[in-house]
C-alpha cells in the first residue's frame, strides 16, 4: 500500500510529459512544413489565376543577385523560426546563419524610437517639450516655421516636425566620417545639407533622417555619453539583444558579418566588405533578425500591457499615427482591429531590410539581406511567409483575364487632378510637405497596359486596378467611376482607410 501513492503521482507526470513531447514534435513538424512551403512559394502580388507562378527562395536570390538573406518569424509573441540562407560574401562558402549581423538601414529609427521612449518613461525627457530645451551642443535654428509650434520629440519620431534631410550616404572603409554635429550643421565631412525646418511643425508630413539625427545628439547631451553606449543600457541589455550594436564602423571583431553587395551581386566597400554609417540613430544599427524580433515582441507586448519595457500608455502612443502622416512614434502604421500592424523598411546602399509586427495577432516577420536588390527579394519573401503561415495579409490579387482592349483602356487616360487646396484626414496616405497641392495623376496607355506615372497598373475588374508589387502596407486600388452618361471622369485612389479623389481635366474647346 505504501507504494500506491508514488505510482499515483508519477504516472500522471509521465503521461503529461509524453503529451508535451508529442505536442512539441507535432509543432516542430508543422513549422517545418510551413517553412518548406515558404521556401518554395515566392510570388508576385498579382497572379494569373489560370496559371499562377511561384519560385523557390534560392531561385529568386540568384535572380536578384542577393548572396545572403536571414529570416525570423514570430508567432504567439515568440520567435518560432529563424534561419540564414546563402553566403556572407559572394564567391565564398561562408554561410549566413541565425547569428549573422546585417546593416538594417532605417529599421534603426524604430530601435532609436524605442530607446527614446524608454528614456521618456524614466522622466528624463518629454515628448512634447521644445527639443532645444535638452540640446546643448547644437540647437534647431529658429525660423518663420517655428514661431508658433516648436520641434518636439513626438514630431521628430513621427516625421511631422517640419525637418529636412531624408537620408544619408554610406561611407567606405578608410573614409573619414562626419560627427553628429557635422551632419546637423552640414559642415566639415558632412555630405548633406544642414538640418533645418522647412514647414510649420504638425501641418504636414515629411520623412526625415535629419530629425532622427537630432535624437542621436539628444542622447549624448542628456546622458553625457555616446549614443552607441547609451543604447546599450536603454535597449540592448534590457531586451537581451546580444548581437546588436550601433557602433560604427562595425569592428571586425564583432564577427559573423554579412558583407555588402551591389546590384550585380559583387562585393562592395572593399577591402573590408561593409560600409560605415555615422548617422547611427537613423541608419547605423547592426543586428540579426532574431535579435530585432526581441525588440518587436517587447513592443507588441507593451502595447498589450503585458511587458514592462515600455509603459502601456507610451506603447499605445508609439503605435498611433500622428497628424497627417502614417507614422506613429517610430514605426509606420496601418490596419484596424485584428489587422492592426506596424512596420518599417531599411535601405542602405547595399543592405535592404524589412520588419512588420501584427499587434493583435502576436505574429510578425523580420528579413535582412546583403544585396542592393534585396528589397525586391523581401517583397516576395513576405508574401510567401504570409501564405505559409496563413496570415490575413498579402493575399494575392488575380488579374482580370478577359481581354481589355486599348479602346476600353483609353477612357482612363489623361490627367486627373485632386480638387481643393486643403488636406483632409482621408488623404493621410497621400500627403507630403514635398508635394503641395494641387496634385495631378497622369494616366497613360502603353502596349495595352494602363500606367499611372511610370508605374504599370494590373486590372482586377474592367474599371479597377492595382499596382503590381504595391502590397507592403495596404494595397493601393485605383477605381475609375462611371457617370450617368457612361463617361469615366472621376478616379478614386484608395490605400487602406485613406483615399484621394481626382477629376479628369477636360480638353478646352477652341
Amino acid at each position: 500500500m505504501a507504494s500506491y501513492p508514488r505510482v499515483l503521482f508519477i504516472a500522471p507526470f509521465a503521461f503529461l510529459m509524453a503529451i508535451s513531447t508529442s505536442s512539441n514534435a507535432n509543432e516542430d513538424k508543422s513549422i517545418n512544413a510551413k517553412v518548406l512551403m515558404m521556401e518554395n512559394g515566392l510570388r508576385d502580388s498579382v497572379l494569373n489565376k489560370s496559371n499562377p507562378t511561384t519560385w523557390s527562395l534560392s531561385q529568386r536570390m540568384a535572380h536578384f543577385n542577393v548572396p545572403g538573406v536571414s529570416i525570423a518569424v514570430i508567432d504567439n509573441y515568440k520567435v518560432v523560426f529563424a534561419k540564414g540562407y546563402g553566403v556572407k560574401e559572394v564567391g565564398t562558402v561562408q554561410p549566413v546563419d541565425e547569428n549573422t549581423v546585417f546593416s538594417v538601414g532605417s529599421l534603426s529609427k524604430v530601435a532609436t524610437a524605442a530607446a527614446a521612449l524608454n528614456l521618456t518613461s524614466q522622466k528624463q525627457i518629454e515628448l512634447d517639450t521644445d527639443i532645444n530645451t535638452y540640446l546643448k551642443q547644437w540647437r534647431v535654428p529658429e525660423s518663420q516655421f517655428t514661431n508658433k509650434d516648436k520641434v518636439t520629440l513626438r514630431g521628430i519620431l513621427s516625421h511631422t516636425a517640419g525637418l529636412s534631410l531624408w537620408g544619408f550616404p554610406d561611407f567606405n572603409p578608410h573614409e573619414d566620417t562626419p560627427t553628429v554635429l557635422d551632419t546637423l550643421k552640414g559642415t566639415g565631412l558632412s555630405r548633406t545639407k544642414p538640418v533645418r525646418t522647412f514647414y510649420q511643425p504638425g501641418t504636414s508630413w515629411r520623412y526625415s533622417g535629419g530629425g532622427t539625427t537630432i535624437v542621436q545628439l539628444l542622447f549624448e547631451d542628456v546622458l553625457n555619453q555616446p549614443f552607441e553606449t547609451a543604447s546599450e543600457d536603454l535597449l540592448f541589455k534590457p531586451l537581451k539583444m546580444t548581437r546588436s550594436t550601433f557602433e560604427n564602423p562595425l569592428p571586425k571583431a564583432f564577427g559573423n558579418i554579412a558583407k555588402a553587395h551591389d546590384a550585380s551581386g559583387q562585393l562592395e566597400a572593399k577591402p573590408r566588405g561593409w560600409h560605415t554609417f555615422p548617422e547611427m540613430a537613423a541608419s547605423g544599427l547592426w543586428s540579426t533578425p532574431s535579435d530585432y524580433a526581441h525588440l518587436m515582441i517587447a513592443l507588441m507586448q507593451s502595447y498589450q500591457g503585458k511587458h514592462t519595457y515600455l509603459e502601456h500608455d507610451l506603447a499605445q502612443q508609439m503605435m498611433t499615427e500622428v497628424g497627417f502622416g502614417k507614422f506613429g512614434l517610430g514605426p509606420k502604421m496601418s490596419g484596424a482591429g485584428e489587422l492592426r500592424r506596424f512596420r518599417h523598411g531599411g535601405s542602405n546602399q547595399s543592405y535592404k531590410a524589412w520588419m512588420e509586427g501584427h499587434l493583435n495577432l502576436g505574429t510578425g516577420l523580420v528579413i535582412f539581406t546583403n544585396g542592393s536588390n534585396g528589397d525586391n527579394l523581401y517583397e516576395e519573401i513576405r508574401r510567401a511567409v504570409a501564405d505559409a503561415f496563413d496570415w490575413p495579409f498579402y493575399r494575392p490579387f488575380y488579374r482580370y483575364e478577359p481581354a481589355i482592349n486599348a479602346k476600353w483602356l483609353s477612357q482612363f487616360t489623361g490627367p486627373f487632378t485632386v480638387l481643393g487646396d486643403k488636406y483632409t484626414a482621408l488623404e493621410r496616405g497621400f500627403i507630403s510637405a514635398d508635394e503641395p497641392r494641387p496634385k495631378t495623376r497622369h494616366f497613360s496607355l502603353k502596349n495595352n497596359t494602363l500606367y499611372v506615372g511610370q508605374r504599370a497598373l494590373a486590372p482586377i475588374a474592367p474599371n479597377q486596378f492595382v499596382l503590381q508589387g504595391d502590397d507592403a502596407e495596404e494595397q493601393t486600388y485605383v477605381e475609375f467611376i462611371q457617370n450617368t452618361q457612361g463617361r469615366f471622369e472621376t478616379v478614386i485612389i484608395r490605400e487602406g482607410a485613406n483615399s484621394v479623389v481626382a477629376k479628369k481635366e477636360m480638353a478646352k474647346k477652341l
